[in-house]
C-alpha cells in the first residue's frame, strides 16, 4: 500500500501527523491533524505547542506570548485565575477612633455590614478597627471612602477608613526592623497610619519633636513612634501628631502590626 506521507513532487508536503484523504469513516478531511482517542492534541510531536492546531492559543494579553511555567506547563496570562477570572484585590483597613469611649462599633456587625454592601471575604482581627475585605474596586481612595461611607452609616458616627495594600504591611515592617532604636532605653514602638502622605514641612516639623523618652519618624504615609516613657504619660499622642501633620490617622502597636503582615500580607 502506497504511503500517505509520500508526496510527488510539486504537491503540498503532508506532516506525518496528517491525512491527505478522507478514509471511509474515519472523520478526516484533507490535511487535518490526526487524532488518538484519549489524546487532546494531533500525534506527529506537535502536542502541546501553541499556535499549532490542538495546541494552547495564544493569549492577546501577553502579546501572542505564551510562558512556561516552573511545571512546563503554559503560564497563566498574569492578573487572572484559570478559565479568565480577573484576580479581586484585597485590602487591609483600619479605622480612626473605634471603641473608645461610646464609639463602640462591633466587628462582627462590620464584618455583616460590609458583606451586604458589596464587599466580601470580610475579616477582622482583634476589637481595634482592623479589617480585610476584598472587592472589585481598583482604587485605595476608593475603598477607604465606601468602607467609611457604609460603617459611619450603620454606627451612627463619622468612622475615618485608612486602607493599605497587602503588600505595604511587610515592606512597611520590614523598614522598620531596619531602623536601629532612637530612644537609648527600652521603649516601646507604634505605627501610626495616615490617611495620606503628610507635606515636607509638617514632616519636619514632627521630627524636630524634643520631648525626652519621645521620638517620631515619617515613613512614607506611615509614622514610626517611639516611647522610652509610659504610654499614658505620652506627650505625642494621636491627637497631636494629627496636628501637626495635618492628616488624620490612626495608631497601632507594632506587635499588632507585624501580626497583620503576617496574617494579611502578602
Amino acid at each position: 500500500m502506497r504511503d500517505r506521507r509520500r508526496h510527488h513532487r510539486g504537491s503540498r508536503p503532508v506532516h506525518p501527523g496528517q491525512c491527505r484523504d478522507r478514509g471511509p469513516g474515519n472523520g478526516l478531511s484533507l490535511l487535518e491533524p490526526r487524532r488518538v482517542a484519549g489524546l487532546s492534541g494531533p500525534i506527529g510531536g506537535v502536542v502541546g505547542r501553541p499556535g499549532v492546531p490542538g495546541g494552547p492559543s495564544l493569549d492577546a494579553a501577553t502579546g501572542g506570548q505564551r510562558r512556561r511555567s516552573r511545571d512546563g506547563g503554559w503560564a497563566r496570562p498574569p492578573g487572572r485565575l484559570g478559565r479568565g477570572r480577573a484576580v479581586v484585590p484585597s485590602y487591609i483597613a483600619f479605622l480612626r477612633a473605634v471603641n473608645v469611649g461610646k464609639r463602640q462599633l462591633k466587628m462582627a456587625d462590620a464584618r455583616k455590614v460590609l458583606e451586604t454592601n458589596g464587599f466580601s471575604g470580610v475579616e477582622s482581627y482583634i476589637q481595634t478597627g482592623n479589617l480585610r475585605v476584598t472587592t472589585p474596586m481598583r482604587s485605595v481612595t476608593k475603598v477607604e471612602a465606601e468602607i467609611g461611607r457604609v460603617l459611619s452609616a450603620h454606627a451612627g458616627f463619622e468612622i475615618v477608613a485608612i486602607v493599605r495594600t497587602p503588600a505595604e504591611l511587610p515592606a512597611l515592617v520590614r523598614t522598620v526592623d531596619g531602623i536601629p532604636e532612637s530612644v537609648t532605653h527600652e521603649s516601646s514602638r507604634y505605627v501610626s497610619f495616615c490617611l495620606s502622605a503628610p507635606a515636607v514641612e509638617r514632616t519636619d516639623q514632627l521630627h524636630t519633636w524634643d520631648a525626652a523618652g519621645e521620638h517620631a519618624r515619617v515613613i512614607g504615609k506611615d509614622v514610626l513612634m517611639e516611647f522610652g516613657v509610659p504610654f499614658n504619660e505620652v506627650k505625642l499622642t494621636g491627637a497631636r501628631i494629627e496636628r501637626i501633620l495635618g492628616v488624620p490617622g490612626t495608631a497601632r502597636n507594632l506587635t499588632v502590626v507585624r501580626a497583620l503582615a503576617q496574617k494579611w500580607g502578602a
